[in-house]
């Protein structure tokens, strides 16, 4: 056919056609699923029913994306359950028990002390300094850390050491301490005479008046011009020689009263016996009480 030519077309085949589409066009209105169902061997896919599948492929996907961080967040948690379950064994293993309590210890690394004499001196000044600041406790704390580093040769600061540590403890009020340190003290200089005050008041403190004149006598021998020292004699003395009578009375009761248990299978008591005390020496010896016999 040639480009001047018009193409011939039936009138009535286009009114039918177009009838055909409109009556298509109302019944995929009123049914859409039809339409599909008519389409659906078709190669070329409608853009409803292509942004349909768009929409189910995002839902899919976002109902995935959801699954995945529950899967996640469960997967965490249970990590979490288990790393603590997992703690708490090693800790259950781990834990001392009647039997490797010993084991536990041995397996405690011991720490290397550091002995240094300018160290340990630093650190004596500064329990004084702690000291003078009525900070008793911490004072305490650099005096041990400074027997720590002390080394073994120098007793002179050694036992300076243990009496002021014995000072803290006289101001803390803790008497059973303060005869310890001074004990330590005095095991390296028997004539450290602040050591022998201090242990001398903790003595009366806790009663012990016989032990106390002792240690006045002491410093009284070694400064025969302490006032102090002859102060504090004049007074305990008496107390000291109280609490010896009572002690001797109460030894006394006691040996009588196991004497006459054993003496009772003889047909004997302890009032049989007499101590009688030599004089001179302070001692007693046992003697057969004649006036008991003579009757």
């Amino acid at each position: 056919m040639s480009d001047s030519e018009e193409e011939w077309v039936d009138a009535e085949e286009v009114e039918d056609k177009a009838l055909n589409n409109e009556i298509k066009s109302n019944v995929y209105k009123a049914d859409p699923a039809r339409k599909r169902m008519e389409h659906k061997d078709e190669i070329d896919t409608p853009d409803t029913v292509l942004k349909e599948n768009e929409d189910l492929f995002d839902e899919e996907k976002k109902q995935e994306t959801e699954i995945k961080k529950e899967k996640v967040q469960n997967e965490s948690v249970g990590n979490l359950v288990k790393k603590q379950l997992e703690k708490e064994k090693i800790a259950y293993r781990n834990a001392p028990s009647e039997n490797n309590v010993e084991e536990q210890l041995d397996a405690i690394p011991e720490v290397e002390t550091i002995v240094d004499l300018q160290l340990a001196k630093r650190e004596k000044e500064r329990g004084n300094n702690l000291f003078r600041a009525k900070d008793f406790d911490s004072a305490l704390a650099a005096y041990s850390s400074a027997l720590s580093c002390t080394p073994t040769e120098e007793d002179s600061l050694k036992a300076a050491i243990f009496a002021n540590k014995a000072a803290c403890y006289v101001n803390l009020e803790l008497w059973d301490d303060v005869v310890k340190e001074c004990e330590e003290c005095l095991r390296i200089d028997e004539g450290y005479i602040k050591a022998l005050l201090r242990r001398a008041r903790a003595y009366e403190m806790l009663k012990k008046y016989q032990e106390a004149v002792g240690d006045w006598k002491k410093i009284l021998e070694s400064d025969p011009g302490n006032k102090l020292a002859r102060i504090n004699l004049s007074r305990l003395e008496p107390l000291a020689k109280e609490q010896f009578e009572k002690q001797k009375e109460e030894v006394m009761g006691q040996m009588k009263k196991l004497g006459d248990s054993v003496l009772g299978w003889f047909g004997m008591s302890t009032d049989d016996f007499q101590m009688v005390q030599d004089p001179n020496t302070g001692s007693y010896s046992v003697n057969v009480n004649k006036n008991k016999q003579s009757k």
